[in-house]
């Protein structure tokens, strides 16, 4: 008696920011060199039959689809977990203990891990829903374990539906248009003020990592100038070299940057104010109170709340930047609502996808099986004497007919087993006996040495030309 129909075993185990402290995840990172080298070794060291391994600062999740059950619970996916870490060169004092992976570690089976994969890559799960940077890293993960031949059919198959869902959210939602971001919410609020930022002289006063964020967001919208304003001029150069545009200047130059100056984004980390008052009255009056429009996202703040009271200056601190961005998180978070419900539907699709996987051997063997016979029967009858007369336009149509009727036919065997898909008992019935009669063994004796020729003439035959050119070399 044929196997229970078993429905291939997908699962993932992961950690990430929502359920495990930074240093956690910096213990459990794994390099993506590393993981080019080893993904081959744990795929074969743990069994499995395909895996996907994504490590990024935020989270690191192994996907997997493996025929055990040994590791289809916690346990079983915690020794994977491990063995990976072992696989990386991790001493044992480095490896995770048990209580750690009982504590920081979250599993998903089936389904569950199917939606994981998809509401990760849409950034549905990430520190700052809507993001993209997930979706690149994801495909980073995905490129590695196809060069490490680690994605076979099913994570190859998930993978490509899950990009589409990816797709889907972008284009169906407005997920990712309002920033989130402190940095990004400063210019944002700058292009209320200005027709375009293309034509406005740009100036980010700090060289740190807030700095940084803002700097890159700045240049993107290719300012007329911009300048990079530090203490350390050595750090102002070295972010004016990774943006790619601009000029870094000392802290004593900034009196004449802010002459020059249409918005400033000060994001500092100095403990005491860089434009007080009196400096920016001086300033405005050399710029005859041309508009200024000032952004302090540093904490402590480093521009004198009093610059406000200054005729034609403009300025806004985090408080003012914070209200922003909580209208643009609540945006973001019905429009998550929206993608959610895209994620769940491509989950459902891709389940049943995989419900129907153990089901295509026995319905490619029994359309084999048609066609075998189709072709014998034609080979038999068509090469008989009172046939002669037929035009190889006529042969050919009646080829064609009968391929449709063995397609119909496998078409309603395959839908019928579908039809039992919630019944497995039932259903495992019906592929038993399509096996049996059709399948293994086939019932269908050796071909003649005529029926061979003329099954290779009709099954290589486009058009009727083509068949009567082949016919005509028997």
């Amino acid at each position: 008696m044929n196997e229970p129909i078993r429905t291939p075993d997908l699962w993932c185990i992961g950690t990430s920011y929502k359920t495990s402290p930074l240093s956690f995840r910096e213990k459990v990172f794994v390099d993506s060199a590393i993981l080019l080298e080893q993904l081959t070794a744990l795929k074969a060291s743990a069994a499995l039959d395909e895996v996907l391994v994504l490590s990024t600062c935020n989270r690191f999740e192994i996907y997997g689809v493996s025929a055990s059950l040994l590791t289809m619970n916690a346990a079983g996916l915690a020794r994977i977990f491990v063995l990976l870490q072992a696989l990386a060169g991790k001493t044992a004092e480095q490896l995770p203990t048990g209580e750690e992976l009982a504590q920081y570690t979250y599993t998903r089976l089936g389904a569950a891990a199917i939606q994981q994969m998809m509401a990760v890559a849409s950034s549905l799960d990430s520190m700052i829903i809507g993001e993209t940077q997930i979706t690149g890293q994801f495909k980073t993960a995905l490129s590695i374990a196809s060069q490490a031949g680690s994605v076979g059919p099913i994570l190859a198959r998930l993978a490509q539906e899950t990009l589409a869902t990816v797709k889907k959210v972008r284009s169906q939602t407005t997920i990712g248009e309002k920033t989130v971001s402190i940095s990004h919410a400063a210019i944002e609020l700058a292009k209320r003020f200005f027709h375009t930022l293309s034509d406005q002289c740009m100036v980010v006063l700090g060289a740190g990592e807030i700095a940084t964020v803002a700097a890159l967001y700045a240049v993107s919208f290719k300012p007329r100038r911009f300048y990079v304003v530090n203490r350390t001029l050595a750090k102002a150069e070295a972010l004016v070299a990774r943006v790619g545009w601009g000029r870094g200047l000392p802290l004593e130059q900034l009196s004449s940057v802010l002459a020059k100056a249409d918005m400033v984004i000060s994001a500092s980390s100095a403990t005491e104010p860089l434009i007080s008052v009196e400096l920016l009255s001086t300033v405005m009056e050399a710029r005859q109170n041309r508009l200024l429009y000032l952004v302090d996202i540093a904490i402590p703040r480093t521009i004198d709340p009093r610059c406000a009271c200054l005729e034609n200056v403009y300025l806004f601190d985090i408080d003012d930047l914070q209200k922003l961005v909580a209208e643009n998180r609540s945006q973001r978070m019905q429009a998550a609502e929206e993608a959610l419900e895209i994620v769940q539907r491509s989950t459902e699709q891709f389940r049943q996808w995989l419900l129907d996987a153990p089901l295509k051997p026995a319905l490619e063997g029994f359309h084999q099986y048609l066609d075998d016979l189709l072709y014998r029967e034609l080979a038999r009858t068509l090469t008989g004497k009172r046939y002669h007369d037929l035009s190889s336009e006529q042969m050919w149509g009646i080829k064609k007919m009968l391929e449709a009727v063995a397609k119909k036919i496998v078409g309603d065997a395959a839908l019928a087993l579908h039809e039992h898909r919630d019944i497995r008992t039932q259903q495992q019935q019906l592929l038993t006996a399509l096996n049996l009669l059709f399948v293994q063994p086939s019932p269908l004796k050796p071909y003649s040495l005529q029926q061979r020729k003329f099954h290779a003439a009709l099954s290589s035959a486009t058009t009727s030309e083509s068949l009567a050119h082949r016919l005509a070399g028997q």
